[in-house]
């Protein structure tokens, strides 16, 4: 994906990124983590507004005009920690079912650029298949190819 990113800032070993939002009414802080599940090697992924009193949302709807800029910050993250853990397989989903099929809009929108490096798979009923665009998924799944 060749589009502008925030910068980031990485901490905890690449398990969590910490950036900005910024449109000309405000600044929102914001956090990538990646916390490993029970399931051996698989980390979810989390997109979270930082409210004032230091508690994560993510239920908010920022309404900061860049969610292009948000998306990139967040997939160059998934790189960065892919290059910390190259075996782990990243999972994610929306927070919402809208949320969900934005991310399926996204992936489709990019998916020949990344598959060139990335194995993508949606996932329903807890299946994992390899991802294809015109499917409903509950999740996503993605990992490096070799990885």
């Amino acid at each position: 994906m060749d589009k502008p990113a925030y910068p980031f800032s990485v901490l905890e070993n690449g398990q969590r990124f910490e950036f900005q939002s910024v449109s000309h009414d405000r600044t929102i802080q914001k956090v990538v983590e990646f916390r490993e599940l029970e399931i051996s090697n698989i980390y979810n992924l989390a997109l979270v507004d930082v409210k004032q009193d230091g508690t994560f949302d993510d239920m908010s709807v920022s309404n900061n005009q860049d969610m292009e800029t948000i998306i990139a910050t967040v997939i160059r993250t998934i790189q960065v920690f892919l290059a910390f853990q190259p075996t782990a397989k990243v999972l994610f989903m929306g927070s919402t079912p809208s949320r969900t099929r934005l991310y399926r809009g996204i992936i489709n929108k990019y998916l020949a650029e990344a598959e060139k490096i990335y194995e993508i798979h949606g996932i329903i009923d807890w299946v994992n298949e390899p991802f294809q665009g015109h499917k409903t998924y509950d999740a996503f799944l993605i990992f490096l190819k070799n990885g």
